[in-house]
């Protein structure tokens, strides 16, 4: 990060089980904290699954990440947290929110409480927009060299949307990444990181795409199959008899 480094984060929201003083010492150098002991909840119908409130719809914000995506689904997302804009001037940090919950979404901290299709506030909750993910750019020093250096940090408070995990929907199930826009915003985040612009990609097709032929197509594949082994069939039978009359 001192020299320049980019990183590119994914977290679970359930990961923190104890202390853990040294990655929060290296998102203090962003001014971003990591809400780990809870999730964010929907109330707002149009923005989560139907029945799944924990599986949310956020809002998307243009940037070099979401330029190509339209929607994304996350499941059992933390948020994050920021210093204020004083303290990320100071830190010489520049954020800009790409993901975000609703204005009537909750985080739940009370993990007895479970999910309620039927979500409401309980005590202590309060309704308000979260971010989800976020990029932060940060101007660090170097002594030696002649231009200041920018290292970047993309942060995603969830890493469930970004896996091959398997979701229940309906009779089937549907890996996680498959949803919406997932690989994209997935495949963009790492593309920034990187610093790759506009490369060729080839991605994988998670869905089954069942493929129709056309009433023309069907004559010519039956043609094949069908009518071209029995003309050869017959040429042979005919050479066969033409050498039989010679002898």
């Amino acid at each position: 990060m001192k020299n320049g480094g980019n990183i590119l984060w994914f977290n679970d929201p359930y990961s923190a089980q104890g202390e853990t003083p040294y990655m929060n010492s290296i998102l203090d150098l962003y001014g971003v904290t990591l809400r780990q002991d809870g999730y964010v909840m929907e109330q707002d119908a149009n923005k989560y699954v139907m029945g799944y409130p924990d599986c949310i719809i956020p809002n998307v914000y243009y940037s070099n990440i979401t330029k190509d995506v339209s929607g994304v689904l996350l499941m059992d997302s933390g948020k994050l947290s920021f210093v204020d804009d004083e303290a990320l001037a100071n830190l010489k940090v520049t954020k800009t929110d790409i993901l975000t919950s609703s204005e009537t979404s909750i985080f739940r901290t009370n993990i007895e409480l479970g999910i309620d299709p039927q979500v409401s506030t309980k005590d202590g909750e309060v309704q308000e927009s979260n971010v989800l993910a976020a990029v932060l750019e940060k101007t660090v020093s170097d002594e030696n060299a002649e231009e200041s250096k920018t290292s970047k940090l993309v942060i995603f408070a969830n890493n469930f949307f970004a896996t091959d995990s398997l979701v229940s929907v309906g009779n089937s199930q549907v890996q996680a990444i498959g949803f919406y826009n997932n690989m994209d915003l997935s495949m963009n985040a790492v593309q920034y990181i990187a610093e790759i612009e506009d490369p060729i990609t080839i991605r994988k097709i998670i869905t089954t795409t069942y493929y129709t032929a056309t009433e023309a197509q069907d004559r010519v594949v039956r043609t094949i199959i069908f009518a071209v082994p029995i003309i050869i069939i017959i040429f042979g039978i005919v050479i066969w008899q033409l050498r039989r009359r010679k002898k």
